[in-house]
């Protein structure tokens, strides 16, 4: 499970990071990318996540009471009609990452104030983690 949150992450950083963390590369030691390389020389297919009209305005780490890591996130949807999203809070601390996520659906001009908490210890994350807040259409 942590695999494909882990490959989600990725596929919202861009294909470039895809080439190092797919795992499997089949057929000799071309990457899984590779081996989908059009002929013609054109690129090969990316999953791009849709885009959304929804924004995050502001986000704040906190500690939970049981000394997790959460993040109080600040989203408002900026557009013209209402939106249906996917907010992703992706977190390394060490070798462990997390992606939890939360569901927004916001009319259009509404603003959202949401709690995500990780299954990261706050102290761990505190001592040098890296963490990345996303928005991506439902």
């Amino acid at each position: 499970m942590k695999r494909r949150r882990v490959l989600r992450a990725v596929v919202g950083a861009g294909a470039s990071s895809l080439a190092g963390c797919l795992g499997d590369r089949g057929e000799g030691d071309r990457s899984r990318l590779d081996r989908y390389t059009p002929v013609d020389g054109g690129t090969p297919p990316t999953a791009t996540p849709e885009p959304t009209s929804i924004e995050v305005v502001d986000f704040e780490l906190i500690e939970t009471d049981d000394g997790r890591l959460g993040v109080d996130v600040i989203t408002e949807n900026t557009g013209s009609e209402r939106e249906d999203a996917t907010l992703t809070v992706s977190v390394r601390a060490g070798d462990e990452t997390d992606e939890p996520s939360v569901s927004l659906s916001l009319e259009a001009g509404e603003t959202s104030e949401d709690r995500v908490v990780s299954e990261i210890d706050y102290e761990e994350f505190s001592g040098g983690g890296a963490i990345s807040v996303s928005v991506a259409r439902a």
